[in-house]
């Protein structure tokens, strides 16, 4: 019967299975998260106003300026828009 199991699994042990498929949904996230359409808009005001996938996310510009560079801002951003 275990092997059976194991057949339905493509030889993979539930455990092994289990690993393998959790690696390709961060490989997918990952993915996701690099294809992202993402800049900084200037709309006139003094916050930062970032352009994410066709929203706009306001930030206050002394965040932004917390980080050492933009792209390490957007990165950031990337990540806050995933979670």
């Amino acid at each position: 019967m275990e092997n059976a199991k194991q057949a339905d699994l493509f030889g993979f042990t539930p455990l092994e299975w289990h690993m393998k498929m959790q690696k390709e949904i961060y490989k997918k996230e990952r993915k996701t998260m690099q294809e992202q359409e993402i800049y900084i808009v200037d709309d006139g005001t003094l916050d930062t106003v970032v352009y994410v996938n066709g929203e706009l996310v306001r930030f206050d510009s002394d965040y932004r300026f917390s980080f050492d560079n933009d792209e390490q801002f957007l990165d950031n951003v990337r990540q806050y828009e995933i979670d």
